[in-house]
Formats: C-alpha cells, sequence, structure tokens
C-alpha cells in the first residue's frame, strides 16, 4: 500500500490502520512499511513485570521534515493472556535528546489533531473534563479514558502543586489493550 507516517493515528483501538490485537508480525511489517527500518527492536523476551508471557518493543524514531519535533514511537507486541502474539500497546513521545522548541508539533497525532507538542489548552479543548493527576513523580492527564489512553503533559510541578488549568505541552500519548502496561 501507498502509505507513511502521516496515515497513521494515534487512537485507542491502535494506530489507525494497525489495530490491537493485530497479528504482530504483520503490524510490525506494516508499521516498518510506513515508518521506515526501527531504531531498536528488543527481540521476544520474557517480562517478569507482566507475570507471564512473551513481550517485543519495537521502537521507530521519527525525525520530521519540517521543523516538527523528533519523536518516539515504541509499540508493544505481546501473547500475554493469548495464544497469539499481538500488537497490544503503544507510547508516542517526544524525543528526550531534541533541542526543537517547545511549540513544535510531532507528526503523528490522534483524529482530534492532539500530539506531542500540543498545548495542555489544546487537549482542554478537545477533552473539557482533563483533570491532572500526580502518580509517582509524574503527571498524568485523565481524560476520563484512563487507564487505555493517557497522556503526559510536560508540566514542571510537586505532588503539593495545584493541577488545574496549568500551562504546558503534551509530551506523550499512549494507548493500551493488553491489561498489563509497558514500562
Amino acid at each position: 500500500p501507498d502509505v507513511d507516517a502521516g496515515d497513521l493515528v494515534l487512537r485507542n483501538d491502535g494506530l489507525g490502520l494497525v489495530a490491537f490485537d493485530d497479528p504482530a508480525e504483520e503490524a510490525i511489517a506494516f508499521l516498518t512499511f510506513a515508518l521506515g527500518a526501527p531504531a531498536a527492536d528488543g527481540g521476544w523476551a520474557g517480562d517478569d513485570a507482566c507475570l507471564g508471557g512473551e513481550h517485543r518493543r519495537v521502537r521507530w524514531e521519527i525525525d520530521p521534515p519540517d521543523g516538527g519535533v523528533p519523536t518516539i514511537l515504541e509499540a508493544h507486541f505481546t501473547d500475554f493472556e493469548s495464544d497469539a502474539r499481538r500488537f497490544a500497546d503503544y507510547r508516542y513521545s517526544r524525543d528526550p535528546a531534541a533541542t526543537q522548541p517547545d511549540e513544535a508539533k510531532g507528526v503523528l497525532s490522534t483524529i482530534e489533531g492532539l500530539t506531542v507538542g500540543s498545548s495542555t489548552a489544546a487537549l482542554e479543548a478537545v477533552f473539557p473534563d482533563t483533570n491532572y493527576l500526580y502518580r509517582d513523580g509524574e503527571v498524568t492527564a485523565d481524560t476520563g479514558r484512563l487507564p487505555r489512553y493517557w497522556i503526559e503533559p510536560a508540566i514542571p510541578v510537586g505532588p503539593d502543586s495545584d493541577l488545574g488549568n496549568l500551562p504546558g505541552w503534551v509530551a506523550m500519548i499512549g494507548m493500551t489493550e493488553d491489561g498489563c502496561p509497558a514500562p
């Protein structure tokens, strides 16, 4: 098929053209066709954190040509609680080594246009009931779709901060279907 990264959509049921529960090898092949060769592939291995099953994490580095922010898509494949290896979750995040300005946007986005680099104001416009939660030293934006759908804004806060309507930008968008979150 004639597809590229722009055809992939960050959705709560997969990546648009690649759905959760699709066979792992087919999903990896399709993502490789759309995004190019992976930057890293951990191969199939057991994962004690998930209490069973084999897992494979494959990472693509997306360096947009138009001045957008360099990003990382990490896809997780597993046979956890299943008889077959399948696409289970993903995280789309800003490359920690990126030096692009904060307002630069990632290539992949949700159907509503939210992406890495979107402002928290844009997030709140799409999800007006967003609550910011402070957990384990990180802030998560609860859009009412957790735990299958989570967004981590880059907001400098501490455990005693007022998390309502803080300025910031989206640092990571992730979705899961497998019941065992990726580390």
